[in-house]
């Protein structure tokens, strides 16, 4: 198709800076190319309008007024207000009707704003409750705006992320409609940005990404970006200063008490809660729950310590342990040991003390064998099991294979493709910078 005939619909859907920062650098790359641009602003929609007043009073939102100067000189063209400012009527009968304690939630496009928000898997309908009806409120509100549209002048609508319960009901909307999708979200950088045509979480675009990537580049250049990025990781994942790490003790491992030892990482659940990312095919192991039980059945109990050691969390992190009751039928089985995520235990080293290390989709897997280290499988989607076809066992009877014959071998420039996509990836923003300092974007001063 014709650039030039192109028609785009961008949908912002939050107050929040970046949000707002993600939607401007995309529609000015577009404006670059002679794209037609409408900017649907559903940014209060569904917010708490006291909060948005405070702000406004406050001087808050001057980035956010300045971003609107820069979309309006860019010629884009704001739309669609008669919508919004009826549904702010609307919305305040719309979800008392709906809502009950016997509503059902798995899968819902909420579910995973709601999961974030409260800081739990486990949702509870009654104490939850107020954080349900937001979600849902917000969710319904933008959905009834979405739907009263006429899309069919649109090309492809574009919002951030996607995940999020407004940005979910804008992505579902039009898919329902078989309207192309994009979704934005930040690159290698805070100051580049990228574009996915289903979702920021499937690892299958993620793998088409890094080949792509990788082709295009000169090989003298990819090659010794990849180098580099992976010996800053190593760097990076030895310094107890680097988020993760920051409880560990360097070296501290627990003393092995049987003849081998397994390591499983866990990875954080709650962000792919309410179906985003690829769907599992199946027969593969459909979490890592389930992936860990294969674990635990496959290797002998008499023979071998199982490790299950949970993503770890900075020291500032929240009290709350959202993910306890995942694992909670794994306490009673002698022969697993469960490493809580506030352990001293160091991941790095009880990885290379261990006989096989397992991962669902944890970049430890990656931290590991560019030390070296050969026995690791992953159990789960991840952006380098194309690189790594030995190393990926999706289901029991992969791994069962694995643990009978483990590959050996592996060369570190294997990972090159995925490290030289990690480090580059994106598009370079035109009016916007970040400052380090403190910690927010700003307009470009040049």
């Amino acid at each position: 198709m014709n650039t030039s005939q192109q028609k785009v619909l961008l949908v912002i859907c939050y107050p929040n800076d970046w949000h707002w920062v993600l939607s401007t650098e995309f529609a000015l790359s577009l404006a670059n190319q002679n794209v037609s641009i409408d900017i649907l602003d559903l940014s209060t929609t569904g917010e708490n309008s006291f909060r948005l007043l405070f702000k406004q009073l406050c001087k808050k939102d001057e980035l956010k007024r300045s971003l609107k100067n820069i979309l309006n000189n860019s010629d884009a063209n704001f739309v669609g207000r008669k919508y919004v400012l009826s549904e702010k009527i609307k919305n305040k009968f719309l979800v008392r009707s709906e809502f009950s304690s016997k509503m059902n939630l798995n899968n819902h496009p909420a579910l995973n704003s709601i999961i974030e928000k409260i800081g739990n898997l486990q949702i509870s309908k009654t104490s939850d409750k107020r954080v349900i009806k937001k979600e849902l409120s917000a969710y319904n509100s933008v959905t009834s705006v979405i739907s009263r549209i006429n899309l069919d002048s649109y090309s492809m609508v574009a919002t951030v992320n996607g995940r999020f319960s407004k940005n979910a009901a804008v992505i579902k909307r039009c898919r329902e409609l078989h309207l192309k999708t994009n979704l934005i979200e930040f690159g290698s950088t805070l100051l580049k940005f990228e574009v996915f045509e289903d979702s920021p979480h499937s690892m299958k675009e993620a793998e088409k990404k890094i080949k792509i990537c990788w082709d295009n580049a000169p090989e003298e250049y990819r090659t010794r970006i990849a180098s580099d990025y992976l010996s800053e990781l190593v760097l990076a994942s030895s310094d107890n200063k680097y988020g993760w790490r920051d409880l560990m003790v360097e070296g501290s491992i627990p003393k092995q008490k049987l003849a081998k030892r397994c390591t499983f990482f866990a990875s954080t659940e709650a962000e792919y809660a309410g179906g985003v990312g690829d769907k599992i095919v199946e027969g593969n192991f459909r979490n890592q729950v389930e992936a860990f039980q294969s674990i635990v059945d496959l290797l002998p109990a008499k023979d071998w310590e199982i490790f299950l050691r949970r993503h770890p969390r900075a020291r500032h992190g929240s009290d709350i342990d959202p993910e306890e009751l995942l694992w909670a039928d794994f306490e009673n089985i002698p022969n697993v040991f469960i490493i809580s995520p506030d352990s001293e235990i160091d991941s790095i080293a009880l990885g290379l003390s261990s006989n096989f290390v397992m991962n669902f989709s944890s970049t430890i897997a990656i931290e590991l064998a560019i030390r070296g280290f050969q026995s690791f499988a992953t159990l789960g989607p991840a952006p380098w099991n194309q690189l790594l076809p030995k190393h990926y066992t999706p289901n029991a009877r992969e791994l069962k294979t694995f643990f009978d014959n483990p590959p050996s071998l592996m060369k570190v420039a294997n990972l090159y493709p995925w490290a030289f996509y990690v480090a580059t990836f994106g598009n370079d923003f035109q009016a916007i910078q970040y400052d380090n300092e403190k910690k927010k974007w700003i307009l470009d001063s040049k």
